[in-house]
């Protein structure tokens, strides 16, 4: 068995990723969460999460011990799909379906870490402190995770 602390919050660790994307898409402006779902049968659980923000409506998935998926689809003035999760489409209107360029780098590892990575490092060697996720961001992803996953 795991310990029970590590399983409680495990959310924390194994979704950070994709639910920063939310904050990273809708530029870290407010959220509310319209719809939560929480189902959990045979030690299995899903998780569908519609979450508003300034500009964009996500629906967020996470499976639990199930062979799926997961996937995040944000709702604005274009739609962007991810699912899987490390590929990304872009549909525009008409539902003319473009699949964004990635790097090969994040194929073959963590999906989308090489670019992220390239761009910390230009930020560094440039001296400029914008676009960089701050601790205020940082809490803002720790709160969403926790109302998603958290709140009754």
């Amino acid at each position: 068995g795991k310990n029970k602390n590590v399983i409680k919050y495990w959310m924390y660790a194994n979704s950070i990723h994709l639910i920063d994307l939310i904050n990273f898409f809708s530029e870290n402006s407010y959220y509310k969460i319209i719809k939560r779902k929480i189902n959990k049968k045979l030690n299995k659980k899903i998780i569908q999460c519609v979450i508003q923000t300034k500009n964009i409506i996500f629906n967020y998935k996470g499976y639990w011990n199930i062979n799926k998926r997961w996937e995040i689809n944000g709702f604005g003035k274009k739609i962007y799909k991810l699912k899987p999760t490390e590929q990304i489409f872009e549909i525009s209107k008409g539902n003319k379906i473009k699949k964004l360029k990635i790097s090969s780098k994040d194929i073959e590892f963590k999906p989308g870490l090489f670019l992220l990575m390239k761009k910390i490092l230009k930020f560094l060697k440039s001296g400029q402190k914008k676009n960089l996720v701050t601790l205020q961001d940082h809490l803002l992803t720790i709160n969403l995770i926790k109302d998603i996953y958290e709140k009754k």
